[in-house]
């Protein structure tokens, strides 16, 4: 084997074993990582809201103990 078909493998090596998992990583980044992200920003939303729903029932409640008390 010459000098120049040995370099040439070993840039194929190189590029088998760095280049491919590589491009892989970047594929699945780029297939499921907008998925993800809407899944994320969904339960987000979804947590807000039932926090916000129990800020309103903690703000009916509270006013629910003034109004009584003001009627005392």
């Amino acid at each position: 084997m010459t000098e120049d078909q040995s370099v040439a493998l070993g840039g194929l090596y190189l590029l088998i074993f760095f280049g491919v998992p590589i491009a892989l990583f970047l594929w699945a980044c780029h297939r499921f990582g907008p998925r993800m992200a809407a899944r994320k920003r969904d339960r987000q939303i979804e947590t807000s809201m039932r926090l916000g729903l129990r800020d309103a029932e903690a703000y009916e409640r509270i006013a629910q103990q003034i109004r009584d008390e003001r009627h005392i």
